[in-house]
C-alpha cells in the first residue's frame, strides 16, 4: 500500500525557488537500490494566496512551475523511460535530450500539418499567390507525417537500446510504478508549515525513512 508524503512551504524556501531535490534519503525510491544517480522527475503548478470571487482567469495570487525529483537507480530510471518518456524533457541527460528531441519533431510535425490544413479552408483565400501556395497543400500535410513518423523511429531506436541494457541490469524484469505528485492549493498566504506537496510512494520504507529525515507528515 501507498505511503502518502506531506510535503511544507518550509522545504522550497530551503532548496532552489524552481526545483526540490528531495535528498535524503540517498538510496532509489523505487527498489531501495545504492546507488542511486538519477531521478525521477515531476512537474507541478504550485498554487496559493486565492483571489476571492475569481472565476475567470487566474484564480490566485502566487503560481509557478516547481520541478520535484526523487532519487532513482539506473535500471528504474530506463524503465520509467519506457512508460513516461515524455517526463523525461527536464532531465539533463541522453534520454532527456532524446525525449526533447522527440517533443520538438512532434510539435513541428503538428504545427505543419495544421498550416497544410488550414490552407484547404475558406479562412484563406485563394487569391493571386495564395491560390497558388494553397493548391499544395498536401505537400506540408504529407510533410508533417513525415517528420511524425521519424520522431516515432527515433524513439523506438532509443526505447530498443534502453530495453537491452535494461534486461542486462535487471534480467528478472521487476517493474515499480511512479510516484504520484501533486499541488495542494493553499487558500491563504504561504507560511512555513502549509502543505503545498502531496507525494504518494509505493516503496513504503523509502517514504517513512524521507518523512523522519526531512521531518515530514507521513500516512
Amino acid at each position: 500500500m501507498a505511503s502518502r508524503l506531506y510535503v511544507p512551504y518550509l522545504a522550497l524556501r530551503s532548496a532552489d525557488k524552481d526545483e526540490l531535490v528531495v535528498n535524503p534519503p540517498a538510496y532509489c525510491s523505487h527498489c531501495s537500490t545504492i546507488p542511486a544517480e538519477y531521478y525521477e522527475t515531476h512537474v507541478v503548478r504550485l498554487r496559493a494566496n486565492r483571489i476571492p470571487h475569481r472565476s475567470i482567469g487566474r484564480k490566485f495570487r502566487t503560481e509557478k512551475k516547481l520541478i520535484v525529483r526523487l532519487p532513482l537507480c539506473r535500471a528504474c530510471y530506463l524503465n520509467d523511460y519506457l512508460t513516461s518518456p515524455d517526463a523525461y524533457t527536464h532531465d539533463d541527460t541522453p534520454l532527456g535530450k532524446e525525449a526533447r528531441r522527440t517533443t520538438l519533431l512532434s510539435n513541428i510535425s503538428g504545427f505543419t500539418a495544421s498550416i497544410g490544413i488550414l490552407l484547404i479552408t475558406p479562412f484563406i483565400p485563394a487569391l493571386g499567390i495564395l491560390a497558388f501556395i494553397k493548391s499544395y497543400w498536401y505537400v506540408l500535410v504529407s510533410l508533417g507525417f513525415v517528420i511524425l513518423a521519424v520522431a516515432w523511429l527515433l524513439q523506438r531506436r532509443s526505447m530498443q537500446a534502453v530495453r537491452a541494457e535494461l534486461a542486462s541490469l535487471r534480467p528478472g524484469g521487476s517493474k515499480y510504478p511512479r510516484a504520484l505528485v501533486w499541488n495542494t492549493p493553499v487558500e491563504g498566504d504561504l507560511e512555513s508549515g502549509s502543505v503545498i506537496l502531496e507525494m504518494n510512494i509505493e516503496n513504503e520504507t523509502w517514504a517513512g525513512d524521507c518523512a523522519r529525515m526531512n521531518v515530514w507528515r507521513i500516512e
